[in-house]
């Protein structure tokens, strides 16, 4: 299933009518299919996209009925046949009727049918194949000469087997299919079985038979006709083919995926002690479909999730082929978790969706230890399912049944959340519990559907075999996650030397949910010894753990589902015993949660948070600088206030131990590019010399290994150097790197600025409008030299921009308005604006709505603080300025009409 399909499914759920709840929509229970004889025939190689069939299911009478309901959608229905248990025909075109509403085709048998007797019925139908991946549909593909052609396939989950052939289509009854396909000679067929035979019918059709299926689901029925070419490994115990573009499979762009398929089947029987009961599995990469769809026996993938090309850079190869295996790992998982053990119903969707998402992540860790697969579960699902689930209102076992409910399930409650936690408890219970539960699990339902009820039946059977005279009740546990929306927030508070716990729904303190915890935490006098307890109630005390400057962290490398928030007491002893005794993990989250108690909990203030930061001086993790995520909120909070300088100075002296990385290999390249990053933003003296020394050589080389950022460098080139970068520019060609040319905006020099904007405005160098505003932008928002450079250039210029487009001078007032940060910009941008509105350049509403923005942005309560908390040699110094600044402005220009007026005649002038 795509994640565009995921994303928007999860947020469309909660528009469903609760009307829908009071009615049934599930199929009635009297009648369940014993078999499927299913023909269909297809027209695809004429781009003829209609298909006609008829499916013919041998049917067992549960209670005595004379009708017999099942699903149909969209297929127009020919004619059905009665037969009785002896396959004899009884009856000819029976009268039906269509429950468009529940999907339902009502088929009236004429006489009562006994309870526990058989019939056949015959159903002949015809449709149209779909344009979207849904049912059978068809999508393009390029041949060798480059001409476009047409494949079919099917994608039947949730619901839309009921779109090809009547079927009785709930995830609970299975039953056993004999497919036959009639379809052209030149095209093949795939099915989940593998082939029979073929049967030449004459000079341009065959029709493929397959061999007949175990009872499966009809959602996990599939059919591809195409002309896709494969290679393929029949030595191993389950045959394995690789399709795709016949030329791509033919360079070898199968190879690898093959490799990955053998091994992941490898290793899940090696961990369940079960061989996947299929006799071949097919891997088919199709063009211009996303996603990947699991069947029995045959699993469908977008190209790109399955091709690749292994001559790729090595860099390029790192990032696709984690991909490729984890894609892989989740499809193939399901042939166990979909197939071998079926859920029951949508509510229990979970069980197949949360375990093929762990086990996508988990398994590959085993095989490709290089890749950080756990890593990358921590980082992409369980980051995801805490940003899902803040708000979320659905539980990973909310029950569904109208069709319109079942397709919006596949949600991402029921695969992150779900995968986050299931191992949660994989850590909690221990591998070796967790993954014997599993295998048990497994074994007790072959083939069968299950609920969640019999995992926790297997599991905790398996606990108690490892922990025998246990209480613990592993189905309270986990339902007090399945059953109930969102996830737990633990307050954490220091009484003497212990530590009181409470708990309540993360973003919802009134909530009544009370979450079974597995508590994880160490101790700074004991780093390496990490103990686990049970929260069960809303509030836990933990006795005698701390001494008095012991630190604390709970969620040990955040294995649980769940999120911290210290108390202030709390924090101030880890920021004086942080240090890498604290495994690098902790120390990560530890940033997350910092600013979240900031910004979502507002338990910590601003000044916390500048605290905090400067325990980065000690950081050399790229992985830990990546979450503190927080600078970046600070940055643009505070820039350009009255505290920005205090700021960048702050962010200065954290960077300043790390700037040895700039003369040394990048061997942890995300740390360098964050410090560099940071540097640049801090303007660190020491960064902007080393950028400019690179752009000198850069100069007389043309090296591209000495190519700047050209931003710094230009924050403290000379004057000389940056003239020969303005002519440069001013005679640019296609080929001129658009880094140099905004990068002249970032000078630090307001007469450079300012020769730069008269020589791009002046109509006779032909600079493009467009970057002319890049090159404005680039100075507003790069520093307030910069700011303060432009709003005076366009005051006092009014002439130039007023050869430029309407709303040119418009648009960069609404763009630069953001970044005004303080009263003394604030007064500035009062007078431009002013002027910009009596010479009708700006209208009135538009500067009194942005005056008023700013205004409110300056309200805010940091900004007291701030005042507090900084020191009072630097507040006061900002203060002495900042009226210093004032006094030089404080003619009142606003109520100068003479001023203004002009302005007005300049303007007048200007367009004469």
């Amino acid at each position: 299933m795509s994640w565009f399909q995921v994303f928007f499914v999860f947020f469309l759920g909660s528009s469903i009518n609760c009307i829908e709840n009071l009615i049934n929509y599930r199929l009635p229970n009297d009648t369940f299919p014993l078999s499927y004889d299913l023909s269909l025939t297809n027209y695809i190689h004429e781009s003829n996209f209609t298909f006609n069939g008829n499916v013919k299911i041998h049917i067992k009478i549960k209670e005595e009925t004379q009708t017999v309901t099942l699903h149909r959608r969209d297929i127009i229905i020919d004619s059905i046949d009665l037969y009785d248990g002896n396959d004899i025909l009884k009856l000819s075109n029976l009268q039906f009727e269509y429950l468009e509403e529940f999907d339902f085709i009502r088929v009236n048998l004429e006489t009562p049918q006994n309870k526990d007797s058989e019939i056949f019925l015959d159903f002949t139908f015809n449709g149209l194949l779909e344009e979207e991946a849904s049912g059978f549909f068809k999508t393009p593909f390029i041949n060798s000469d480059f001409r476009q052609e047409w494949m079919a396939l099917t994608k039947f989950e949730s619901i839309n087997a009921r779109k090809v052939f009547v079927c009785y289509d709930e995830p609970q009854i299975k039953a056993p299919f004999r497919v036959r396909i009639r379809h052209d000679k030149n095209y093949h067929a795939i099915s989940n079985m593998p082939i029979d035979r073929v049967i030449t019918n004459d000079n341009i059709y065959v029709t493929t038979v397959f061999q007949e299926t175990p009872k499966i689901q009809t959602y996990a029925l599939a059919f591809v006709i195409s002309k896709l070419g494969f290679i393929g490994n029949n030595q191993s115990e389950i045959e394995q083919r690789i399709f795709g573009d016949p030329e791509k499979i033919q360079k070898g762009f199968g190879n690898f995926s093959l490799k990955v398929v053998e091994n992941i089947v490898k290793k899940f029987k090696e961990i369940f002690s079960k061989s996947i009961p299929i006799p071949k599995l097919d891997h088919i990469g199709i063009p211009m479909i996303s996603g990947a769809s699991e069947h029995y026996g045959l699993i469908t993938y977008e190209e790109n999730f399955l091709l690749i090309d292994e001559n790729f850079d090595q860099k390029v190869l790192d990032y696709f082929q984690p991909i490729i295996i984890s894609v892989i790992a989740h499809e193939i998982s399901h042939q166990y978790f979909g197939n071998i053990v079926t859920h029951s119903w949508w509510n229990e969707l979970w069980l197949t969706e949360g375990f093929a998402t762990f086990y996508q992540y988990y398994l590959p860790s085993l095989i490709f230890p290089k890749y950080n697969f756990m890593d990358k579960f921590r980082n992409e699902v369980l980051t995801y399912a805490f940003d899902i689930d803040s708000d979320n209102e659905i539980s990973m076992s909310e029950y569904v049944e109208s069709p319109l409910e079942i397709q919006m399930k596949y949600h991402n409650v029921v695969f992150e959340k779900a995968a986050a936690v299931l191992r949660m408890f994989f850590i909690a219970f221990e591998s070796e519990v967790f993954t014997n539960g599993v295998k048990k699990y497994l074994n007790d339902n072959k083939d069968g559907v299950v609920t969640s009820n019999d995992f926790y039946k297997a599991l905790q059977s398996s606990y108690n075999d490892k922990n025998p005279g246990s209480q613990l009740d592993i189905e309270t546990i986990f339902q007090s996650w399945s059953n109930q929306a969102g996830f737990p927030i633990i307050h954490a508070r220091k009484v003497n030397s212990s530590v009181i716990l409470t708990q309540n729904k993360f973003n919802d303190e009134n909530s009544s949910n009370i979450y079974k915890i597995p508590i994880t935490f160490v101790t700074k006098s004991k780093p390496l010894t990490s103990k686990q307890l049970w929260m069960t109630s809303q509030t836990m005390i933990i006795d005698n753990i701390l001494t008095s400057d012991d630190w604390i962290i709970f969620n040990i490398q955040q294995v649980g589902f769940y999120r911290v928030n210290y108390s202030r007491d709390l924090w101030q002893l880890i920021i004086n015993g942080y240090s890498n005794e604290i495994h690098a993990i902790n120390r990560e989250v530890l940033h997350e949660e910092m600013e979240i108690a900031w910004q979502k909990l507002k338990t910590l203030k601003i000044c916390d948070c500048l605290q905090f930061m400067n325990v980065l001086k000690y950081e050399k993790d790229g992985n830990v600088w990546e979450k503190a995520e927080y600078i970046e909120k600070l940055d643009k909070f505070l820039q350009f206030s009255d505290f920005y300088p205090q700021f960048k100075d702050l962010l200065s002296k954290i960077v300043e131990p790390h700037l040895n990385i700039l003369n040394e290999p990048k061997v942890d390249e995300k740390f360098n590019h964050l410090i560099t990053r940071w540097s640049k933003v801090a303007q660190n003296q020491d960064y902007l010399q080393f950028e400019f020394d690179k752009l000198l050589k850069f100069m007389t080389t043309e090296d591209e290994r000495y190519k700047p950022d050209f931003c710094s460098a230009f924050r403290v080139v000379n004057s000389s150097i940056y003239e020969h970068f303005i002519e440069k520019v001013l005679h640019f060609d296609e080929l001129i790197d658009l880094d140099l040319v905004f990068g002249l905006g970032c000078s630090l020099n307001k007469n450079q600025l300012k020769n730069l904007y008269r020589k791009i405005t002046d109509p006779s160098n032909n600079v493009a409008e467009w970057m002319i505003t890049e090159i404005l932008r680039t100075s507003i928002e790069g520093s307030e030299i910069g700011l303060e450079s432009v709003m005076e250039f366009i005051q006092g210029n009014l002439c130039e921009f007023n050869k430029l487009s309407e709303h040119f001078i418009e648009d960069i007032i609404i763009f630069m308005h953001h970044y005004i940060n303080s009263e003394n910009h604030l007064k500035k941008f009062k007078i431009l604006s002013q002027v910009l509105s009596v010479t009708k350049i700006v209208p009135q509403s538009l500067i009194n709505s942005m005056i008023e923005s700013i205004g409110m942005k300056l309200q805010a309560s940091e900004w007291k603080e701030l005042k507090i908390c900084m020191t009072r040699e630097q507040t006061s110094s900002t203060y002495q300025a900042e009226s210093t600044t004032q006094g030089a402005s404080s003619i009142n220009l606003m109520q100068n009409k003479l001023f203004y007026l002009m302005f007005y005649l300049l303007l007048l002038f200007c367009k004469n």
